[in-house]
């Protein structure tokens, strides 16, 4: 459901890449990547710095909301006023209908696979009717997938040398911190029969110890008679 639906949206998104032409959707484009790579590699590090953040069940989820919607104005904010304005540059009518679009799409599919990863993030994900839709985290394999591939591209282009870290860990420790824990099975109870023969097992008969026979006493001044009889 979230994937069609993401795809929904990336169509939505191409039609109006085509109507503002390629250079206004790249820039927007390189700017929500940005986001959610900030998003997706800070977020950890914020929760496990400030712990406060984490204070109430909606609070993974808005911190990876702030940081993504904080970067997102400060960058496009940066860009359009270093721009003056100028984000409608004519390209080519190949790059301004077919790019434009194509990368319309891509940005659409990334915006929803995003936002709806932040809503798994949420108790309102493990709701019923959540599940059904597929909005819990386990039904977003194809939309979590899609956003760590653009995020591991761009790592690779940002991130120092040896710093190994992928959008996967990242993803997989931010979900690790808001599943719910495992339920543990719980035992039966044995019915009161089964648990007196457990509690006191029978002994086998061929392996119990032989009775000790006791020879009589005799009273004191006799003596024990010889096997002749004298």
């Amino acid at each position: 459901m979230v994937f069609w639906l993401a795809v929904l949206v990336g169509g939505l998104f191409a039609w109006m890449a085509v109507k503002v032409g390629f250079y206004a959707t790249w820039i927007m484009f390189f700017h929500v990547l940005l986001a959610v790579y900030m998003a997706i590699f800070l977020t950890p590090i914020i929760v496990v710095s400030v712990p406060a953040t984490t204070m109430i069940p909606f609070g993974h989820a808005l911190t990876l909301v702030t940081v993504a919607v904080a970067t997102l104005l400060i960058g496009y904010g940066t860009c359009y006023a270093c721009l003056s304005g100028r984000l409608n540059i004519p390209f080519p009518q190949v790059m301004d209908n077919t790019a434009a679009g194509v990368l319309g799409f891509l940005n659409g599919f990334l915006i929803l696979s995003f936002a709806s990863f932040a809503f798994a993030m949420t108790p309102l994900s493990q709701a019923g009717l959540c599940k059904t839709l597929g909005f819990d985290a386990p039904s977003q394999t194809a939309n979590t997938a899609y956003v760590c591939w653009w995020c591991n591209q761009f790592h690779a282009m940002v991130a120092p040398w040896g710093n190994d870290r992928t959008s996967q860990q990242a993803v997989e420790e931010l979900l690790a911190k808001v599943s719910p824990p495992a339920a543990k099975p719980e035992t039966p109870p044995l019915p009161p029969s089964a648990a007196i023969h457990t509690a006191t097992p029978a002994i086998d008969k061929a392996k119990a110890p032989a009775p000790v026979s006791k020879k009589p006493s005799l009273p004191a001044g006799s003596k024990r008679p010889s096997p002749d009889g004298r």
